[in-house]
């Protein structure tokens, strides 16, 4: 069993810090929360946004730079989640360097740079890529600098407390 490392042991990012870290406005999340994209919890009038909602915003944020339609990341989005999960960190910390590649229909997460290659060159379409493992560990890295939100601090707390009784 794996450890929980860096972005895994959030529970909770609010909409601030997610835009802080990914660079996406608190308008745009709110837009996505409201269009179904990323839905985060809620918490009285604010978004919380666990790990994998923030990788998410992540990858929209590359593939909408990449000017990918918001209906087809959403698809991309989906399909990821049917064949993988949304446990992409432990596929990161097996895989090392992990890839999304898309032309916008099929979709691909791949770690062996031969297969992305025949991935590539069979490709009748344009293709997109996106270092899902270069993203994890920007995040990661922007991490280290932040504080936590009130609630998990809160949480914390609490949960000493109860164990030191």
């Amino acid at each position: 069993m794996h450890r929980r490392r860096g972005l895994e042991r959030r529970t909770a990012y609010s909409s601030q810090e997610v835009s802080d870290l990914t660079g996406v406005t608190p308008r745009q999340l709110q837009w996505w929360d409201e269009q179904g994209v990323v839905t985060p919890r809620q918490e009285g009038h604010r978004r919380l946004y666990n790990s994998s909602e923030l990788l998410h915003v992540s990858l929209i944020k590359e593939l909408r730079e990449k000017k990918m339609a918001l209906k087809k990341v959403r698809r991309i989005l989906e399909t990821l989640e049917e064949q993988h999960g949304k446990d992409y960190f432990s596929l990161h910390r097996r895989n090392g360097n992990l890839y999304l590649l898309t032309d916008g229909e099929a979709v691909y997460l791949e770690d062996s740079p031969e297969r992305i290659i025949d991935i590539f060159s069979a490709s009748a379409k344009g293709m997109f890529s996106v270092p899902v493992s270069k993203v994890i560990a920007k995040l990661e890295l922007s991490e280290q600098t932040r504080k936590p939100v009130r609630s998990e601090t809160a949480r914390a707390r609490h949960t000493s407390a109860s164990k030191a009784s």
